[in-house]
């Protein structure tokens, strides 16, 4: 199976037609075709549904465009990175959850766009499940998180900024008559975790046993969501200091202090581009 015949096979489902893939691929019809037919038997699979004017992809089909896609993106970064190698020039690719202290990633990625304008930075917000699923198949250079990971799989250095932990709640809460809020306090409210790694390891540090004492009515990984979710009524939500508020929520810090901290992570033994072993560089230097 060679990258060139799953490139034309990407072009086709995008195209949902063989005479525009073809004409965009720069092959005549007859050959596009003929090497989609191949592949379907070299696959023993039936990847779409022709009808006169256009093709749709089967349930098989859609699978596989889905790895396809992975598969063309990592061999597109390797190759990036392969070159990035003899000049500091290609991409960036880390995955986080948000948070405020992610401002801090982006100055580094400044400075280095300005000494070297052939880079590109591409900061990707997901859960942290999503951005180590993606971490090991090779589509991210780091992951930003908190809490820590397996030795045996993931180096990690500690960032020098915290996150602070504080209670999202509607402007008349009873709770806005204390100036912070212990662990104490949470036990007659529902409440909305941010993510489940904020929820159950640093939250989980700060309240000790009473964590099962909590009455956990929903989680969000966007803080805009949680935001939404604490304004519709649902419950009090952990987040971070610095998320801006609108203007019918406020705040109250946790105490004693939560402060969740941020770790650069990557693959153990993999081959960095120059960009990502510059970029660590100056990371770890900020660390120490």
């Amino acid at each position: 199976m060679e990258l060139r015949v799953l490139r034309y096979f990407v072009a086709v489902a995008n195209e949902r037609n063989i005479t525009r893939a073809a004409q965009s691929l720069h092959v005549s019809q007859p050959t596009l075709s003929k090497q989609l037919m191949d592949l379907e038997d070299e696959l023993d699979l039936t990847l779409f549904m022709r009808g006169n004017r256009t093709i749709t992809l089967t349930e098989d089909g859609q699978y596989f465009l889905r790895k396809t896609r992975e598969i063309l993106s990592l061999v597109d970064h390797t190759v990036a990175n392969i070159h990035t190698r003899e000049q500091l020039s290609g991409q960036l690719h880390i995955g986080a959850n948000e948070s405020p202290q992610l401002k801090h990633l982006a100055h580094v990625f400044t400075d280095i766009q300005r000494e070297n304008p052939d880079t590109q930075f591409h900061l990707h917000g997901m859960t942290t499940d999503l951005a180590f699923e993606k971490l090991d198949k090779g589509l991210l250079d780091f992951v930003v998180s908190v809490g820590l990971v397996n030795a045996d799989k993931y180096e990690q250095v500690r960032l020098p900024w915290t996150d602070t932990g504080i209670l999202l709640m509607p402007l008349n809460h009873p709770l806005t008559e204390k100036e912070t809020i212990t662990e104490q306090d949470l036990e007659n409210y529902p409440i909305i975790a941010f993510g489940q790694e904020y929820s159950y390891t640093d939250l989980s540090n700060w309240m000790g046993t009473s964590l099962g004492k909590i009455h956990f009515v929903g989680s969000f990984n966007v803080p805009s969501i949680g935001i939404q979710m604490t304004q519709a009524g649902l419950g009090l939500a952990f987040c971070l200091k610095g998320i801006p508020l609108p203007h019918d929520l406020t705040f109250r810090p946790l105490a004693p202090a939560a402060k969740p901290s941020l770790r650069l992570i990557w693959k153990k033994d993999q081959a960095m581009s120059g960009l990502a072993e510059e970029f660590l560089e100056r990371v770890q230097h900020l660390a120490h």
